[in-house]
């Protein structure tokens, strides 16, 4: 089956909505351009194709016949008393500096139809040319900003502002490892001494002396005295003779008592 297509007035072109999804794109990344893209799928003898799903390819170049492919997507389509209407760009996103250049021009390919695959695809010509209304114009002289390139409304930088209040504290941090040892520091100052502690238990006894030398001792009794003379007895032990005792008697002291010792 050949295929041709017809396009209603208008069908394809950056209207003013397209034109507003367009700057918002610019403005923000996530937001993709889309464009409303309506035809009419016919036979050669210009009737309607069956209704069904209906697998086309568009593509996007930048000259009517030949040039440069600057964009592509397969989408499958409805097709209804010949009739479809998709959003290009649905697929695959279209880039946001494909309309820089004014002359871009739409290719539409049958892939697929609802019982077979079209191999090799049949591209159906011409080839369209996607024009913008006064909105669209009127939003690329806003971007160009009236034809001047935006660094020309750039100014030179303001001086800085001043510093901020601090910050609250942050969270205290995890403990750290352990550090490593120190040096061993200097010897401090003697302290004072401590108090005496208890006395150690008894030694042990010594062996015996040697034996001391032998003595002779006498006692002398009721030896005849005057009272105080008694410590003087030693005089009456003679030469050699040494007092080891002597004590009075009695109570006037009538005589004294006194032992007189020698070495034997």
């Amino acid at each position: 089956m050949a295929f041709t297509i017809n396009w209603p007035k208008h069908s394809v072109m950056m209207s003013l909505v397209v034109g507003i999804a367009l700057m918002a794109a610019r403005v923000n990344s996530e937001i993709p351009p889309v464009i409303s893209y309506q035809g009419r799928l016919s036979d050669a003898a210009s009737a309607s194709v069956p209704d069904g799903l209906y697998q086309l390819r568009f593509r996007i170049f930048d000259q009517e016949i030949g040039g440069n492919q600057l964009w592509s997507e397969t989408q499958t389509v409805a097709v209804s008393d010949g009739l479809f209407a998709t959003q290009l760009g649905s697929a695959t996103a279209l880039p946001q500096t494909l309309f820089q250049e004014s002359s871009r021009f739409l290719e539409t390919a049958v892939v697929a139809t609802p019982i077979t695959f079209v191999n090799p695809p049949q591209v159906l010509q011409p080839r369209l040319r996607i024009t913008s209304v006064g909105y669209a114009f009127e939003a690329r002289n806003a971007e160009t900003l009236g034809g001047l390139s935006p660094s020309q409304f750039v100014g030179p930088p303001g001086p800085s502002g001043s510093p901020g209040p601090a910050g609250p504290p942050g969270a205290l941090g995890a403990k750290g490892d352990k550090g490593d040892t120190g040096e061993k520091g200097a010897k401090g100052d003697k302290g004072d001494s401590g108090s005496q502690g208890p006395a150690g238990p008894a030694g042990a006894q010594g062996p015996s002396g040697p034996p001391g030398p032998s003595w002779e001792c006498h006692t002398f009794l009721n030896v005849p005295c005057s009272c105080g003379d008694c410590g003087n007895g030693a005089t009456q032990c003679g030469g050699g003779w040494r007092r080891i005792s002597c004590f009075g008697t009695g109570g006037s002291c009538p005589s004294c008592q006194f032992t007189c010792c020698a070495p034997s």
